[in-house]
């Protein structure tokens, strides 16, 4: 791997942990380093490199637009059902009406405090849960996309694919063989380390 491109995994590396985990580093942080890298090396950029790019960067902004729009939970019915969807967001037996119980709420007022303390519905913070697992099952197993599909709590695999794709901006099997080409760059920049 050319010197000037082995700045590539580190990156890819930094940026995936800032998707999954925006308390990591800012999001404007990276998209600033992003455009500062980038700018010196697109020349020498292959496709491969240019596709894991590009969803990082689309990921980013998703998460960075996240960020701004969702503000610590003041209330503490919030931060209950967050932490309940966290733990249990792969039942897909968890409903509004099962979250509002355990908060005791209504489902109506659960779902508008919810979007007023977050600025995101209650499904939309089970199926942004779910895909944050599905992304570590499918970077650290070889499960298929139909078995992660129904570890993480969806009935299908079109379901996960269509969930992923809005959250992510790549469907599941693209990200999968994007991390794959990731992986095999950090390999080959260690083999070229050593050599």
């Amino acid at each position: 791997m050319p010197h000037e491109q082995r700045w590539l995994p580190a990156l890819i590396d930094r940026c995936q942990r800032v998707a999954c985990d925006p308390s990591d580093a800012s999001p404007a942080e990276i998209i600033l380093e992003l455009r500062r890298l980038i700018a010196g090396v697109s020349p020498t950029l292959t496709p491969p490199e240019r596709f894991i790019i590009r969803g990082l960067l689309a990921e980013i902004v998703e998460r960075l637009a996240a960020c701004d729009a969702t503000p610590a939970p003041a209330d503490p019915r919030v931060h209950r059902v967050l932490s309940l969807v966290e733990a249990r967001h792969c039942d897909p037996r968890l409903t509004l009406r099962a979250a509002a119980c355990e908060a005791h709420l209504s489902p109506w007022h659960l779902g508008r405090l919810l979007k007023q303390h977050t600025g995101r519905g209650f499904l939309n913070h089970v199926h942004r849960a779910r895909v944050l697992s599905a992304r570590r099952l499918l970077e650290g197993t070889p499960l298929s996309v139909k078995e992660i599909a129904a570890a993480v709590g969806y009935a299908n695999a079109q379901q996960l694919d269509r969930h992923f794709k809005r959250i992510c901006g790549t469907t599941p099997v693209a990200f999968r063989q994007s991390a794959h080409v990731a992986r095999m760059t950090a390999h080959d920049s260690i083999t070229d380390s050593k050599n």
